[in-house]
C-alpha cells in the first residue's frame, strides 16, 4: 500500500495491528493520557497510495481518491491536516460535528474544484463555507493553493481562537477585512494572490500577536495604515501590488521602528524619492522588494550596512549612476534585481579587470542564485559572472552587449540555470558553437532580437518557453526539437530558416500553446500527420513564408 522511498522505510501504520493491542501503543496515535481516547493521528510525510486509513495525512498521495466519511465520527479529533496529499470526490458532510477542531489544513496539491462538500450542510467547497465560523475553537486555517472562489466569510477571520490563516494564491476567492478585536490571537495572515479588496482597518494595529501579513497581488486600496508601527511583533510585511494611494516614503517613517522585519515588500506603490536613510534601521532584513516604486537618485551607500540582506529587488524604478560595487560587498547577497532602470552600467570591479590600485581587492565572492540586470546599459558580460555556478535565474536582456557571448557562461551554472533571457542584445554568435545548449535544468530560454546566426541552436529537453525569433538563423528546423515533451511555446519568427515543415511537428508536445514560425523562408505543405495533438494549441503563426496549402483538418476545435 505505501510507496518505496529510501526516507520512509516504516510506515507509521505497520505498528498497527487489529489484535486487541493498545492503539494507543501504535505509530502517530495521540491519546489522551486521562482518557485513553484518541485525540490526534500523525501520519504526515507516510507517503501513502491508495485509500487512507486515517485523517491527518499531510504530504502523502491518495491519487485523488476520496476522504473518508469516517472522519466526522472521531468526535475528540483536534488536528485534520490534509495538506498536499492529493485528494478529490466529496468531503463528508459530518466533517462539521468536529466541534473540538483546532487545525483545519486542506491547502496545497488538493483540488477543490473536485473537492466538493455534500449537501445539505456545506454546498460547494469551492465556496468557503459560511459553517466554518461555527468553529470556535480553531486555531489554524489553511487554504492555500485551493482553487476557492466567491466570498470569503469575515466570521471566519474574527474567530476567538484563530492564530493561523493561510488563503494564498485563490485568484477567484473576494473578502474584506473585518474591524479587529485587540483580543484577537491571530499571529499570520496570508492573504496573497486572491482578490480580497476594500481598506486595511486602522484596527489591524491592534493585533498585538501579529507577525506575518501578507496581501501581495490582491486589490486593496486607500491608505496604508500607520496603525502598523503599533506591531511590535511584525517580521514579515508585503504590501506589494494592491492600489494604495496618497503614499510616499514620509507616510511610512513608523518603518523605521520595524528593526525585526526580515521581509519588505512595497512593489508597486508609487512612493516616488530617495530611498529614505531610516531603511538603514532595518537591519535584519533578508528581502527588500521596491519593484515599480518610482524611486529614484542613486543606489544608496547604506545599503552596504543591511549585512543580512539576501534577496534585494529595486528593478523598473528611475536609479540612475552606475551598479555600485557595494553591493557586491553584502555578504549574504543571493538575489539581486535592478533591472529597467536609468542606470549607467556597472562599475569596474564587477565588469572587467580592476583599473587601479583601489580596486585590486575588492573581489566578488558572492554565489547568486538570481541576477537581474535588464536594461542597465550594460555593454559586455559582466566579469563577476565567471565566478558564479548556482546561478538559477539570468537576466541580461536589453542592454548594449556586442559580439559573442563567452564560453565561459556556457560552462557556469550548467546544472542550476532555470531562466536565461539575453534578448535584445547585439549578439552575434557563440565562442563555443553550441548544438544543443548546456543547461539542463532550463525552463524559460529566450534569445530572441539579437544578430544571431548559424543553424538553431537546440533548446534542452525540459524547456518550457524558447523564443529565438528576430535573428539571423539559417537552414532546416531541428528534428530533435520536435522531442520537447514540455514545450508550451516556440518562436522562431522573422528568422531566415527554410526548407519544408518537418513532418515531426505532428507530434509536438500536447502542452504546446503558442507556436510561431512565420517571417520565414519555409515552403512546401503543411504536416497533415494524423498523430498532431491541438488541443492546447491557441497560437498558431505561419504567414509570411511561401507555404502552399488548405486548411489543414487537425485544425478542428483549434482556439484561435
Amino acid at each position: 500500500m505505501c510507496a518505496s522511498n529510501d526516507t520512509f522505510t516504516y510506515p507509521k501504520t505497520e505498528s498497527w495491528k487489529i489484535d486487541g493491542s493498545d492503539c494507543c501503543s501504535w505509530d502517530g496515535v495521540e491519546c489522551n493520557k486521562l482518557t485513553g481516547r484518541v485525540i490526534g493521528l500523525h501520519l504526515g510525510n507516510d507517503l501513502f497510495h491508495g485509500s487512507p486509513r486515517a485523517p491527518n495525512l499531510a504530504h502523502n498521495h491518495f491519487n485523488y481518491s476520496p476522504i473518508p466519511s469516517e472522519i466526522g465520527r472521531l468526535s475528540r479529533l483536534t488536528h485534520l491536516n490534509l495538506s498536499t496529499s492529493f485528494f478529490s470526490g466529496p468531503i463528508p458532510s459530518n466533517i462539521s460535528q468536529l466541534s473540538r477542531l483546532s487545525l483545519l489544513d486542506l491547502s496545497d496539491y488538493n483540488d477543490l474544484s473536485k473537492l466538493m462538500l455534500e449537501k445539505p450542510d456545506f454546498g460547494s467547497l469551492s465556496h468557503v463555507p459560511q459553517i466554518l465560523a461555527n468553529f470556535s475553537s480553531l486555531k489554524k486555517l489553511g487554504l492555500g493553493f485551493c482553487g476557492l472562489f466567491g466570498d470569503f466569510p469575515e466570521d471566519v477571520i474574527k474567530l476567538p481562537n484563530l492564530q493561523i490563516l493561510i488563503l494564498s494564491s485563490n485568484e477567484g476567492l473576494s473578502g474584506h477585512l473585518p474591524e479587529f478585536n485587540s483580543s484577537s490571537p491571530l499571529q499570520v495572515l496570508k492573504l496573497s494572490f486572491t482578490y480580497f479588496s476594500g481598506q486595511i482597518p486602522a484596527s489591524i494595529g491592534d493585533l498585538g500577536s501579529l507577525h506575518t501579513f501578507s496581501i501581495r497581488t490582491c486589490s486593496f486600496f486607500g491608505p496604508i495604515p500607520t496603525s502598523f508601527g503599533n506591531l511590535k511583533q511584525l517580521v514579515y510585511l508585503d504590501l506589494s501590488d494592491n492600489y494604495f494611494d496618497g503614499q510616499n516614503f514620509s507616510s511610512l517613517s513608523w518603518l523605521a521602528k520595524k528593526t525585526s522585519l526580515t521581509l519588505l515588500g512595497l512593489s508597486g506603490i508609487s512612493l516616488g524619492g530617495e530611498i529614505p536613510v531610516y531603511f538603514a534601521n532595518l537591519t535584519q532584513l533578508h528581502t527588500l522588494v521596491l519593484e515599480n516604486c518610482r524611486v529614484t537618485s542613486q543606489i544608496p551607500p547604506w545599503l552596504a550596512e543591511m549585512t543580512v540582506l539576501t534577496n534585494l529587488d529595486l528593478s523598473s524604478n528611475q536609479l540612475k549612476g552606475p551598479i555600485p560595487g557595494l553591493i557586491f560587498q553584502l555578504e549574504n547577497i543571493r538575489i539581486l534585481d535592478l533591472s529597467n532602470n536609468k542606470l549607467s552600467g556597472i562599475s569596474a570591479i564587477v565588469s572587467k579587470q580592476p583599473d587601479s590600485a583601489t580596486e585590486v581587492n575588492a573581489n566578488v565572492t558572492r554565489k547568486f542564485l538570481a541576477i537581474g540586470f535588464a536594461s542597465c546599459n550594460l555593454n559586455g558580460f559582466p566579469h563577476f559572472l565567471k565566478d558564479q555556478n548556482q546561478l538559477q535565474w539570468l537576466a541580461l536582456s536589453s542592454n548594449n552587449i556586442h559580439g559573442l557571448i563567452p564560453e565561459w557562461l556556457w560552462n557556469r551554472s550548467r546544472d542550476t540555470l532555470e531562466i536565461i533571457d539575453l534578448s535584445d542584445n547585439f549578439l552575434v554568435g557563440f565562442e563555443l558553437n553550441p548544438v544543443v545548449f548546456p543547461w539542463s535544468r532550463a525552463r524559460i530560454l529566450n534569445i530572441s532580437h539579437n544578430i544571431l546566426q548559424g543553424p538553431v541552436p537546440v533548446p534542452p529537453t525540459s524547456t518550457q518557453i524558447y523564443d529565438a525569433s528576430d535573428n539571423n538563423y539559417t537552414g532546416e528546423i531541428p528534428l530533435v526539437i520536435c522531442s520537447l515533451s514540455s514545450l508550451y511555446l516556440l518562436d522562431l519568427s522573422r528568422n531566415n530558416l527554410n526548407g519544408m515543415l518537418p513532418q515531426c511537428l505532428g507530434n509536438f508536445s500536447v502542452s504546446l500553446e503558442w507556436l510561431s514560425l512565420g517571417g520565414n523562408n519555409f515552403h512546401g505543405k503543411i504536416p497533415q500527420t494524423h498523430t498532431i495533438d491541438c488541443k492546447s494549441l491557441e497560437f498558431l503563426i505561419l504567414s509570411n513564408n511561401k507555404i502552399i496549402d488548405v486548411f489543414p483538418y487537425w485544425w478542428e476545435g483549434f482556439h484561435s
